[in-house]
């Protein structure tokens, strides 16, 4: 199976798998809000895939194959199968559906971007120069409306 092929849950599942497995579920919530924020943005795309597909947006996601190839089986059983018991895989999951569906409302205050600062060395010139347009710190991740 294709990145792709993935519907809009299990794609947006698969996004907070990768990007936010380890916050707390209103930092789940949070990073998926983005995504939708972006939806009804004319800077991006307007559909849940191809926002979420888009190259260099979402870190997980970076050098996997998106339409060409297959998801490596290993990848596919780590991201729906192995963990499907596990608390932050059932929170990722809900956190997709909450989104998605508009069950949880947006605690980002509209953000369209997000980055972890721990986990860079240098931060990107889209935070460096905008200080100011920082709305919140949910666990590890600070919240830019850009």
């Amino acid at each position: 199976m294709r990145l792709a092929d993935l519907d809009d849950i299990n794609l947006l599942t698969a996004l907070l798998v990768g990007e936010a497995a380890g916050e707390p579920f209103l930092g789940k919530v949070a990073v998926a809000w983005v995504v939708r924020n972006r939806l009804t943005d004319p800077r991006w795309p307007n559909q849940w895939r191809d926002v979420t597909l888009q190259k260099q947006q979402f870190s997980c996601f970076n050098g996997l194959p998106r339409d060409d190839s297959d998801i490596p089986q290993p990848l596919m059983k780590w991201l729906f199968i192995n963990h499907f018991n596990d608390l932050w895989w059932r929170e990722c999951k809900y956190a997709a559906h909450g989104v998605l569906y508009h069950w949880v409302g947006d605690p980002t205050e509209k953000s369209n971007h997000y980055l972890n600062p721990k986990k860079l060395k240098v931060l990107p010139s889209w935070a460096k120069d905008n200080p100011d347009k920082l709305t919140m710190v949910i666990g590890d991740h600070d919240f830019y409306r850009l």
